[in-house]
């Protein structure tokens, strides 16, 4: 935590904008627990999107028409479909978000099955929906997916 703190701090990253969890777990569930329950959204904030730092191959138009959809169901979930299943990342209404609690649901998974009949998928073709970087491995795979083209 203390070399995220530092590496913030250095690109002056203002300390009002940064929402930190004071309990971090194994889970990324508290981190996202931790955004929902953030006091500094702006009012007209309407949607929240929960997406995974280990994907860095998400094409820009799939997240430009991952948005897109979501304005126009604005009171569904909205999640990319990639081969019939549902992908991070994901968009929620912040209505939705304010019910959410570690005493309600042990993580989102549980959150989307529950609020299942509110998803509006949009299907996709990105590959980099399913390429997530875990280990040095990984990392070497996606660099030879990308430099594939």
């Amino acid at each position: 935590m203390k070399n995220i703190i530092a590496e913030l701090d250095r690109l002056a990253w203002p300390i009002k904008s940064r929402i930190l969890n004071p309990e971090i777990t194994p889970e990324m569930f508290s981190s996202v627990l931790c955004g929902f329950k953030w006091d500094g959204w702006q009012a007209d904030i309407s949607h929240l999107a929960v997406t995974l730092g280990d994907q860095p191959l998400i094409r820009e138009k799939t997240i430009t028409d991952l948005v897109a959809h979501a304005m126009q169901t604005p009171k569904n979930i909205c999640q990319p479909l990639y081969k019939n299943r549902r992908r991070h990342p994901v968009i929620i209404p912040r209505h939705m978000t304010k019910k959410v609690t570690f005493e309600n649901y042990p993580n989102l998974k549980y959150v989307l099955n529950d609020y299942k009949d509110n998803i509006s998928v949009y299907p996709c073709d990105d590959p980099g929906l399913v390429i997530d970087i875990d280990t040095p491995a990984d990392y070497e795979d996606a660099l030879r997916h990308f430099n594939k083209g």
